[in-house]
C-alpha cells in the first residue's frame, strides 16, 4: 500500500468515526423508561403523572459512602426546587437492606419519595444500574437525557436544574411529592 493510499485510508476511517459521533450525538435524547412503584410511605409515584417539570432519579444504597454523604445535597436541591416543579426520585438498590433504607429515610428526615426497588427492575430499566451514587437526568417532555455515575458536579446541575425549569411548560398541571 502506498503512503496515499494509507492517508486515504486513514482519512476515510476517521471521516467515518467522526460521522458516526455527529450522528449519534444529534439523535434525540430517548424517552425515559416509565415506571410506577410505592414509596417508602405507601404513595404510588409514577413517572406518567411526573411529566411536564425535570425529574432526577437518584439510584443510592445505605452502605455507599458517597450515596450518604450526597444526601444533604439532595435534600437541599429538593428544598430549593420543589416548590418550582423539580422532583426528585430517591430509588434504594435491590441489594440494600430495606430496613436500613427505612431507618435511613426516617432518621435523615428525607423530603422526596423514597422507593426500594426490591426486584431490581427500576434500576435494570436505567441502564442496569449497579453502581451507586447514580442519578438519571430527565427533562420535562419525559426525555433521559444524562446518567451521571457519583455525585453530579453541583454548579452543572443546578445550572440544567435552573434551566430546565425555566423551559417548563408554565400551568402544566403536575404532582409534586414531599
Amino acid at each position: 500500500m502506498t503512503q496515499t493510499q494509507v492517508k486515504w485510508l486513514i482519512g476515510g476511517v476517521l471521516g467515518a468515526v467522526l460521522g458516526g459521533a455527529v450522528f449519534l450525538f444529534s439523535q434525540p435524547a430517548p424517552k425515559a423508561p416509565v415506571f410506577s412503584a410505592q414509596d417508602l410511605n405507601g404513595k404510588v409515584i409514577s413517572l406518567k403523572t411526573l411529566k411536564g417539570k425535570p425529574i432526577l432519579i437518584n439510584f443510592w444504597a445505605t452502605s455507599c459512602p458517597g450515596c450518604v454523604r450526597e444526601m444533604p445535597n439532595w435534600v437541599d436541591i429538593h428544598r430549593k426546587y420543589a416548590d418550582k416543579g423539580l422532583t426528585i426520585v430517591s430509588v434504594a438498590m435491590a441489594y440494600d437492606d430495606p430496613d436500613f433504607v427505612k431507618t435511613f429515610t426516617i432518621e435523615r428526615q428525607l423530603p422526596f419519595p423514597v422507593i426500594y426497588d426490591a426486584d431490581g427492575s427500576i434500576a435494570k430499566a436505567y441502564g442496569d444500574v449497579r453502581a451507586t451514587p447514580t442519578v438519571a437526568w430527565i427533562d420535562p417532555s419525559g426525555r433521559w437525557v444524562e446518567t451521571s455515575l457519583g455525585e453530579p458536579p453541583r454548579k452543572r446541575l443546578i445550572a440544567w436544574i435552573e434551566k430546565e425549569l425555566s423551559q417548563a411548560q408554565p400551568g402544566q398541571k403536575r404532582e409534586v411529592h414531599s
